[in-house]
């Protein structure tokens, strides 16, 4: 998913600003990439990503 498919979630969501946000995560990378920070996250929305990575095995 890019940032735009954000968007229609992100304005059902809008009184929750501050606790909820949104980002891309790249599945090749390390979670400990800049910016990603280990155990900050609660939720995880993966659509259709797994086919477009080169080592499905280590990605989950």
């Amino acid at each position: 998913m890019s940032l735009p498919h954000f968007g229609p979630a992100k304005e059902s969501i809008r009184r929750s600003e501050g606790t909820v946000s949104f980002r891309t995560l790249d599945m090749e990378e390390e979670l400990s990439a800049p910016g990603i920070c280990q155990e900050s996250f609660d939720v995880v929305v993966a659509s259709n990503v797994l086919r477009a990575t080169s080592d499905v095995r280590r990605v989950l």
